[in-house]
């Protein structure tokens, strides 16, 4: 939808998604907008100026499948990117329906400070956008997932879900590596769909074919998979089909911090197994810290073998087996070097 008629936007939102074009983005909805205030407006000193200078200017915001951008106008024939962030990287959205103001928070700031806070057109359908981009991308997850609210009058209504379970895997799976900025791993999403095509409720990740780089092909060694797993397990974080997730040897450090995240929101698993996979101490205290957070969490079976343990994770666990009212059957800590501690 084009609403402020720049020909040379064109070109320029071509050129951003682009950037993104291994998953398939596209500009939705570029509205032109006005600065209300700034995020960092409460401060004071020279952003604090800025802030006041720029209010009431105005900008150009694109809504994409997964990403939002802010451009302005530097001459009449030329715009100017000045921000660009992922839909998961907001913390809260909020829209007033009497002054139609878009309120963007994000979990991260801006490396360049950039408003995000705007007045739109009363027919705006930005905020609509928004939503619409987030929630096809959350399959299955709630709606207070990102914060989003609307001041006088209501979020709108989230339709049923239409398709396939394996299609709902894709799209959140798709969303989360856009997000992490991973590949889409073809092989994950070919052994998920025969998992759900055949009924069975195990996803064992290390039934995926590794991944091999142009050194392991000289060599001749298969190298482990290491891409895309902490993108599928936050596909999972809500899933409601899966009981038992397998991984092992994932060489991409962030892939424990993930297994938290999914402990902490899936209260269907009752079996994990996470062996051998990259990461340390702080990795590890991501993963029971999840665990103590899911009041309702279903684990029943926790192998974490061949993890390195150290001193914050260690006592985590401990305060976790202490404090536990749920009972745990198995829990494998092999090669840890828990015998030391």
């Amino acid at each position: 939808m084009l609403c402020c008629g720049y020909v040379e936007l064109r070109a320029v939102v071509t050129q951003v998604t682009k950037r993104w074009s291994v998953y398939k983005e596209d500009a939705k909805v570029y509205e032109v907008v006005k600065v209300a205030s700034s995020t960092g407006k409460k401060r004071k000193g020279v952003l604090f100026a800025r802030a006041k200078k720029e209010e009431g200017e105005a900008r150009i915001l694109v809504v994409g499948k997964y990403r939002l951008w802010v451009f302005t106008r530097a001459t009449k024939k030329k715009v100017t990117e000045l921000a660009e962030f992922h839909i998961f990287g907001m913390k809260s959205l909020r829209y007033e329906e009497r002054t139609h103001r878009l309120t963007i928070a994000l979990k991260t700031p801006l490396e360049k400070p950039t408003p995000l806070d705007f007045y739109c057109r009363p027919e705006s359908q930005l905020f609509k956008g928004i939503v619409e981009s987030y929630r096809a991308m959350t399959v299955g997850f709630p709606d207070d997932f990102i914060h989003i609210s609307v001041v006088g009058g209501a979020l709108p209504e989230r339709a049923e879900p239409s398709g396939s379970a394996y299609d709902h895997f894709v799209a959140n799976y798709v969303g989360q590596c856009s997000y992490l900025k991973m590949p889409v791993c073809d092989e994950i999403l070919a052994y998920v769909e025969q998992q759900l095509a055949t009924h069975r409720d195990v996803l064992d990740l290390t039934c995926v074919p590794a991944i091999r780089s142009a050194a392991a092909e000289e060599s001749g060694k298969a190298a482990a998979p290491s891409v895309a797993f902490a993108a599928a397990l936050g596909a999972l974080s809500y899933d409601t089909h899966f009981r038992s997730v397998v991984l092992s040897r994932s060489q991409h450090a962030p892939t424990l911090r993930a297994v938290g995240r999914l402990l902490a929101r899936n209260t269907h698993l009752t079996k994990l197994v996470a062996t051998r996979v990259a990461g340390g101490d702080a990795e590890l205290s991501d993963v029971f810290s999840g665990l103590a957070s899911c009041a309702r969490s279903n684990v029943q079976v926790l192998d974490l073998s061949g993890n390195a343990f150290g001193p914050k994770s260690a006592g985590l666990l401990a305060d976790w087996l202490g404090r536990t009212q749920r009972a745990v059957r198995v829990l494998v800590l092999r090669d840890c070097g828990l015998h030391a501690r």
